[in-house]
């Protein structure tokens, strides 16, 4: 006769000496005893623990949505998930993870290019889907502007000059 843990079921082999079982969730002991018509032997047991479910998607991830290119120890995290064992991180082409690989919190250095940064929880029964956090790097800093046009030489007191320069490829002002 097979005894097992609370919630588990036998599939199949009831009263035979090997059976197939669908596991519940409580960790427990599956025992077995072996019977004829003049009587039943002493049971055997196999202690068994059920391991936590896969891990559930992680929270928003948090962290700067708009960085500079190239923008270092920049930090992004999710709050722990129960059960879970590792954090599997993808980033943007180009951006590294200086420290927290397979944790919740990692510390990153951005690349020059925008795109998704995504983590799932792991646990040895399996791993979550994925959650992603859009971030957007910056045109990289404008380049030093060309030389000033405009009079050299003023009167005292003088209104409305004008001096200017060429203007420069991604500058948003002056």
């Amino acid at each position: 006769t097979w005894a097992l843990p609370l919630g588990w079921t036998i599939a199949s082999g009831e009263n035979t000496n090997a059976i197939t079982i669908n596991a519940g969730t409580a960790s427990g002991n599956i025992s077995v005893n072996a019977q004829n018509s003049c009587g039943s032997s002493a049971a055997v047991s196999l202690t068994v623990n059920v391991l936590p479910a896969t891990p559930s998607i992680p929270g928003p991830i948090t962290g700067q949505t708009t960085v500079c290119p190239n923008t270092t120890d920049l930090v992004y995290s999710v709050e722990e998930v129960s059960g879970a064992t590792n954090y599997n991180w993808s980033l943007p082409s180009g951006w590294t993870i200086v420290s927290g690989t397979g944790t919740n919190a990692i510390t990153v250095n951005a690349g020059t290019a925008s795109g998704n940064i995504s983590v799932s929880a792991q646990n040895s029964c399996g791993s979550s889907a994925a959650v992603s956090f859009e971030v957007n790097v910056l045109p990289a800093t404008p380049s030093i502007p060309g030389p000033i046009a405009g009079q050299t030489t003023v009167c005292p007191n003088a209104t409305g000059l004008v001096y200017s320069n060429e203007e420069v490829s991604g500058a948003t002002s002056y």
